[in-house]
């Protein structure tokens, strides 16, 4: 918005009626009809050698005026719009159903499919199953959402849930450098710079959550480790240059940082939401080559030896994301010569028996304690003096809290509290025998959730050692 002049008589131009697809425009009493689009606006204006317009009872400058605020107050934009364009033209080449889907677009429609829900109920299909495991859940709980937020004027769950995809999304890059570089400092030698170290230490050691700047620091400091140790990126996709100083991807990481302080402080409008989508479309689909994965979570490996037959392992698992039955969250059964890590969150691009394991950073809290569905939380912060490492479950989001409650936890986050009774009572056991604490359901999910805070202390040290 703008405090420009009052619009000369000679170029008074009123924006009057708007639909989706188009704008009438008063041009000094006559009434011209363009499509609904801050580019065609742009185009129209600068025929009419003007800058200014008006819309409601303000007054706008076609050079300051953003995507973010036409789309809110001027365009009637929904939100998702811009996203389920252009995250489908994002993955096209790592999902063969969105390629088939933006080929088979009338050509007539084109210019403006986003705009029609007859496309946008398949595109949007596309992306939740397109991209990998947890954001795919996580874009179908954001394109919900949008909804939502359109339809009651309230921004806030929309900002919550684009912010929480913009953490998580960085934290599935940084976890997954984390556990290969793990892996591979266990059969190399690998010497890291203070800087470097520090780093890492202050994510194994942070007591309060690493925020979207936090996370871009760290994955930039992990590639430097990767580069100078000629280790192979977890993805091979992954452009390094997306981390320069004035990447797209960085740029958008940048200002959704400004934007979840405008969350935080309540400063935020309609204009914000459409902004923090901007920005997060630019982000996933920097990050595009993330459709080609796929993730599962390992619930149970089964030895199994029938006499005179050969031995095999039954695998159960849980597979993330959309499955080719559009299922979600299906559970699968396979039979396998070879066992896998029990308990593990695998991501894979081709066989799930080849994938990078991101446990304990990602864990299935329902696999670890024998509850049906996947539960997937993302770790979160380490409180050392109380022995007790805190998770973010990704089916949660802050709003989903009830302020009305006398119970302080938020719903939001999962806290594994190491249990040293139960520690002290497995090693008393020295024939293995774990009968009685297999008998107590409530001691054998604390036996269960102790290995998450030995591995990840493991892991701290083996890796900053």
């Amino acid at each position: 918005m703008s405090n420009s002049p009052e619009i000369t008589p000679a170029q008074n131009i009123v924006i009057e009626k708007v639909t989706l697809d188009s704008m009438k425009v008063n041009v000094d009493g006559e009434i011209k009809e363009i499509k609904n689009g801050l580019g065609e606006l742009k185009v129209f204006l600068k025929n009419l050698n003007s800058e200014n317009f008006r819309s409601g009872d303000k007054i706008y400058n076609i050079g300051t005026i953003t995507n973010a605020v036409f789309s809110a107050e001027i365009g009637k934009k929904t939100f998702n719009m811009q996203l389920c364009r252009q995250l489908t033209e994002a993955i096209k080449e790592y999902s063969p159903d969105a390629k088939e889907f933006l080929n088979n677009i009338k050509e007539s429609d084109k210019d403006d499919w986003e705009s029609q829900i007859r496309y946008t109920r398949k595109a949007h299909c596309y992306i939740i199953s397109g991209y990998v495991g947890v954001l795919g859940i996580l874009l179908q709980k954001l394109i919900s959402s949008g909804k939502d937020a359109f339809a009651s004027n309230n921004a806030k769950d929309y900002l919550e849930v684009c912010i929480a995809t913009t953490v998580r999304s960085l934290q599935l890059l940084c976890f997954s450098f984390i556990s290969k570089l793990w892996d591979h400092k266990k059969n190399n030698k690998c010497v890291l710079t203070r800087d470097q170290l520090n780093q890492l230490d202050n994510f194994f050691n942070t007591d309060i959550e690493l925020n979207i700047e936090d996370y871009v620091e760290l994955l930039r400091s992990l590639v430097g480790v990767f580069d100078s140790q000629q280790i192979e990126y977890p993805f091979v996709e992954f452009n390094k240059a997306h981390i320069d100083d004035k990447s797209v991807f960085l740029n958008a990481c940048n200002t959704l940082q400004e934007i979840n302080g405008k969350l935080d402080s309540g400063q935020f409008t309609m204009s914000t939401a459409f902004e923090a989508e901007n920005e997060l479309t630019a982000v996933l689909s920097s990050l595009n080559f993330l459709a080609g994965y796929k993730m599962v979570s390992v619930k149970d490996i089964t030895y199994e030896a029938v006499r005179n037959k050969n031995a095999q392992y039954l695998h159960s698992y849980t597979y993330l994301g959309v499955d080719n039955d559009n299922t979600l969250y299906s559970s699968k059964f396979k039979y396998d010569t070879q066992p896998i890590s029990s308990d593990a969150v695998l991501i894979y691009k081709n066989k799930y028996k080849e994938g990078l394991n991101l446990f304990p950073f990602i864990i299935d809290i329902n696999a670890l304690t024998n509850q049906s569905d996947a539960r997937i939380c993302f770790y979160s912060y380490i409180e050392e003096n109380h022995k007790k490492l805190t998770f973010s479950d990704i089916n949660r989001i802050s709003s989903d809290k009830n302020n009305n409650t006398k119970n302080l936890n938020d719903p939001a986050q999962v806290v594994i509290h190491f249990n040293e009774e139960i520690e002290n009572d497995l090693l008393s056991h020295s024939d293995n025998d774990i009968t009685s604490l297999k008998n107590d359901f409530q001691k054998y999910n604390d036996m269960q959730l102790n290995v998450v805070y030995k591995i990840f202390q493991n892991a701290k040290k083996e890796i900053l050692e």
